[in-house]
């Protein structure tokens, strides 16, 4: 036993006194199976397949928000039993007429109309410790130019097989599907708004590929799903953070940036926020890792000491927890039936952006709401910003801290 494991049979028997003390034998976490059925990671720079358009189920999860649960569930004996690859092939992805269909996320892509060529060409974010491999790659569709993109792989098989500390078997086919499916409405709702390309990546469609596994000696061939998004050149908000301190007290932060700089970006990410709830899509995830900065020259801020930089271009990105409410039970967000988006102003006077987006927001914010709501009514407040957006109904109250 790690000592990872010893600390956390050691909180556990704080909650639980109740459980056998470590004399009474070892208290034995779950591992996964030895899987030699399961192939090393397929998708590094070089790797080329043929990828087809795949029209995806619509988006699912609790019941109580989008009704029956559309994917036959394993049970808790079988996740602990099997190995991951043989889970895999006994739970292949949904097709979409698993579920009824839905018109309103249904658009046409260009990129769509037949097979393509995917090569990949270097990796973002791969392995087993997350959930869909994402990779940079070159698409080549028959008889057309190649075209740069980022592709999205939600491939089970590679997805984490424990629910974290709890080391605990998770299906992770459910998963991968829920995560597929909930991009792609996403994407597809807000291509049909116009505001891909703009505050979101550009979607280039959802697709799918095989590839073959031999699984308790039977050779398949296994569908994996994905999509390709806009391949966009900059930094996420987390990224951009570095240690500024040298004596490291704080950790890294983006500090070095001007301040001016930092908060139009921030407002810019809030002004995405809402439009993307006036269209009926809450991103669910609203964090620094999933904020991108693009390098845009069109757009200019003097510092005050006669340095011109540029601000970004803000992007939103990983949809894979986002809420289409078209495509639920509740059918359409309040939000929906405005005439303007809500003021970033009255929906954000609470939020704790300090603590969210820490390291890039102000140090103040992080002790004092105050602050941070002063700068929202000076950016947000103005009669030039309040015609873009409803009016702000409930009285704002200035925090006493």
């Amino acid at each position: 036993m790690d000592q990872e494991d010893s600390n956390f049979l050691q909180l556990i028997r704080k909650i639980r006194p109740d459980l056998p003390a470590a004399s009474a034998g070892p208290f034995k976490l779950w591992a996964p199976l030895h899987d030699p059925d399961r192939p090393s990671l397929p998708y590094i720079p070089g790797f080329t397949v043929q990828i087809e358009p795949h029209e995806a189920p619509l988006p699912f999860g609790s019941e109580q928000q989008y009704g029956p649960w559309p994917r036959r569930v394993p049970s808790a004996d079988e996740l602990e039993t099997t190995t991951q690859s043989a889970l895999v092939v006994s739970y292949p992805p949904l097709e979409a007429n698993s579920i009824s269909s839905n018109t309103t996320v249904s658009t046409t892509n260009l990129y769509q109309e037949q097979t393509a060529q995917l090569t990949i060409t270097s990796y973002i974010r791969v392995g087993c410790a997350h959930g869909a491999q994402i990779v940079r790659c070159t698409v080549t569709p028959p008889g057309q130019p190649s075209f740069q993109a980022v592709a999205k792989i939600f491939d089970a098989l590679y997805y984490r097989f424990t629910h974290g500390v709890a080391r605990r078997p998770r299906d992770v086919t459910a998963q991968a599907d829920k995560d597929y499916t909930r991009e792609v409405a996403a994407y597809k709702r807000l291509m049909s708004v116009g505001e891909t390309g703009r505050g979101v990546p550009k979607f280039y469609g959802s697709w799918t590929l095989k590839l073959p596994i031999t699984s308790q000696g039977v050779r398949h061939q296994r569908p994996v799903r994905l999509i390709l998004i806009e391949h966009l050149e900059g930094l996420d908000l987390e990224g951009s953070r570095i240690q500024n301190d040298y004596l490291a007290y704080g950790g890294p932060d983006a500090f070095h940036l001007p301040e001016d700089y930092r908060l139009e970006a921030l407002a810019r990410l809030l002004e995405i926020h809402v439009r993307l709830m006036h269209h009926g899509v809450d991103h669910g995830d609203l964090a620094s890792r999933n904020v991108m900065l693009v390098t845009d020259t069109s757009a200019k801020l003097g510092t005050g000491d006669n340095i011109i930089i540029t601000i970004p271009r803000v992007v939103l990105v990983d949809f894979n927890v986002s809420t289409v409410y078209s495509c639920t039970l509740m059918g359409k967000h309040p939000f929906e039936n405005l005439a303007r988006p809500v003021n970033p102003l009255g929906l954000f006077w609470k939020w704790s952006l300090g603590v969210d987006f820490e390291g890039w927001a102000p140090r103040e914010w992080v002790d004092s709401d105050r602050p941070q709501q002063e700068w929202l009514m000076r950016r947000f407040g103005s009669e030039e910003q309040r015609v873009k957006y409803e009016p702000v109904t409930k009285e704002l109250e200035f925090s006493e801290y």
